[in-house]
């Protein structure tokens, strides 16, 4: 058994090694590790659609934020926590992804799911979905991974400006493709 935070790793088909590829999904629940269906509660639900009795509002359905490794993904994800939405989080590091999933099951989310893998790969946007299907699809998706690189753009090697279309555009493109019934 693992100890209490640290996520258990179900490799996906085709997983190489490190960045690029399809994800790995890690499951965390509010008891420690858990299977996929286990909530807060231990009722099977991860979340309910409706207002709390203090007025906050409770989303229908888990968030996915891809790049939720960094500052902006954290400062995404610990929000949609707050509201008692289970999630989706997203980054090719997966350290960095599981200190945000810490973060997130403290502020109050009752599961989390990491994929870990390259936001630009289409098989990456495939394993996001499969991870929210038991929980009835996504109810918001943010497709926050992206990549600066730093210095004049036109001065960039062609291969710092596909990386980053392929992360800033194509990985927005393959998630909207893979979610959107």
């Amino acid at each position: 058994r693992q100890p209490t935070g640290v996520p258990a790793t179900v490799p996906h088909p085709g997983r190489e090694h490190g960045r690029g590829g399809a994800g790995r999904l890690d499951e965390r629940s509010g008891n420690g590790v858990s299977d996929a269906t286990s909530g807060a509660d231990g009722s099977g639900e991860a979340a309910t659609g409706g207002v709390e009795a203090d007025g906050r509002a409770v989303l229908d359905g888990p968030v996915v934020v891809t790049g939720a490794g960094g500052t902006i993904g954290t400062a995404l994800a610990v929000p949609f926590a707050a509201l008692g939405a289970p999630l989706v989080l997203s980054d090719y590091d997966d350290g960095a992804a599981a200190v945000t999933g810490a973060q997130a099951m403290a502020a109050g989310a009752p599961a989390v799911r990491v994929v870990i893998g390259d936001a630009a790969a289409p098989d990456v946007a495939d394993t996001l979905v499969d991870a929210c299907r038991d929980w009835g699809g996504p109810a918001v998706a943010v497709f926050n991974a992206g990549i600066c690189v730093p210095g004049l753009t036109w001065e960039q090697p062609i291969e710092v400006w596909r990386r980053q279309v392929e992360v800033d555009y194509w990985g927005p493109v393959h998630g909207v493709r893979a979610m959107v019934p």
